[in-house]
């Protein structure tokens, strides 16, 4: 990881000099303001691109591209739970109880285990490859049972909350933390979207 944040440090660096080098080369004396303008605005997209890609990673993305594919879910969508649910921590343990990368209950693990044909056991829960392949298995599930708000917002608050609202004719989503989950997944899939996920 280290290694990859220097390279991407020394291409921002050496792309910031190529393009002061060029601006002040081809800006002519009576335009240079404009190519002093382009080169700031350049600057600016650059670091925000770096700020995204840093602010989010796309690790684990063999095991989530994979996962992907296998059980037809958008890998952007996938990486945005993992963000939104641990921000990559596959040790992450919340205080429910919610275990790894995309925060599996044991009991749902366990429930999940069961429809994917495996074994469980709780460690599969910090590993990233079964905790990847299960979150995106139950996602997909999900996903086939309701629309895809209410697939995310049944990620967070389960499939009973969600039904119930469902069948109560409820337009909002009732629990305000589950609200801004959604939101938040919905948003952090569209930037990952945009850095090609």
């Amino acid at each position: 990881m280290q290694a990859h944040n220097h390279y991407s440090l020394l291409s921002i660096q050496y792309s910031l000099k190529s393009a002061y080098t060029i601006t002040m080369f081809v800006g002519q004396k009576k335009y240079r303001w404009v190519s002093i303008t382009a080169f700031t605005l350049g600057v600016v997209l650059i670091l925000g691109y770096t700020f995204l890609v840093v602010r989010f990673p796309k690790r684990y993305d063999d095991i989530v591209q994979n996962a992907a594919i296998a059980h037809g879910v958008s890998p952007a969508l996938i990486h945005a739970v993992i963000q939104a649910e641990s921000g990559y921590d596959k040790n992450a343990v919340s205080k429910a109880g919610a275990v790894g990368l995309m925060q599996i209950m044991p009991r749902t693990g366990r429930y999940i285990a069961d429809l994917m044909g495996l074994e469980f056991n709780i460690d599969m829960l910090v590993d990233p490859y079964y905790n990847i392949n299960m979150g995106t298995f139950y996602l997909s599930r999900l996903m086939q049972r309701f629309e895809l708000n209410n697939a995310i917002a049944a990620y967070n608050a389960g499939e009973g909350n969600v039904s119930k609202w469902i069948a109560q004719g409820l337009e909002t989503i009732p629990f305000p933390e589950t609200r801004t989950y959604v939101r938040r997944v919905l948003l952090y899939k569209r930037i990952y979207m945009g850095l090609g996920a």
